[in-house]
């Protein structure tokens, strides 16, 4: 029986090179964006719970691959009166109960092949109001009102999204990650110890 041993001069992140640095960078970024797709998925679900409440049971499809059909947008059930008391504090009440009672709305999310939020992805029907000019100008005003808070809701989570995905390719988060795993590589950047 023969023995073989062979040494490998190892390095840690910060003593590689710019090109091999950019190859862990890479990969590391590849192997944590489907983690990071959960992460942002249950993280965007509890920021609307915390800050706007009144979206319900999101299902969220979103893209962040620089393509043309990047955005988020998502589908949802959309609670009037909790909009109303969040959104339009000071509207009589009287007129909340009735729009709350005859506005059905909701987001119905992008239904094309397309991640990115449109005003179109809100849906909504009231009845019985038309021959109230008043009633149904507000209710018109609070159906505009509910659409430029999703759209906004969209983009803002979407920015998070890209900006989560940038920092996944940043020698920021490839350092963090080496030194909590006490990773060592080879002089091209292929890892050593996993």
């Amino acid at each position: 029986m023969q023995t073989i041993t062979k040494a490998y001069q190892v390095y840690k992140y910060e003593e590689l090179s710019d090109s091999a640095k950019e190859k862990v960078n890479c990969e590391f970024g590849q192997e944590d964006g489907q983690f990071e797709t959960d992460c942002l998925t249950d993280d965007f679900g509890e920021q609307l719970i915390e800050k706007y409440p009144y979206f319900l049971k999101p299902e969220f499809q979103w893209s962040c691959s620089s393509s043309q059909g990047d955005g988020l947008s998502f589908s949802c059930d959309i609670d009037v009166s909790v909009f109303l008391d969040k959104e339009f504090p000071t509207l009589k009440q009287s007129l909340k109960d009735i729009i709350v009672s005859e506005l059905n709305i909701k987001s119905k999310s992008n239904t094309g092949r397309y991640c990115c939020a449109s005003k179109s992805d809100i849906e909504c029907s009231y009845l019985h109001i038309d021959s109230y000019r008043h009633i149904v100008k507000w209710t018109c005003i609070i159906i505009d009102a509910i659409t430029e808070k999703y759209t906004g809701v969209c983009h803002e989570f979407y920015m998070n999204a890209c900006k989560s995905y940038e920092y996944l390719y940043t020698e920021e988060y490839a350092q963090n990650t080496c030194d909590a795993n006490e990773y060592t590589f080879l002089e091209d950047g292929t890892m050593f110890n996993e």
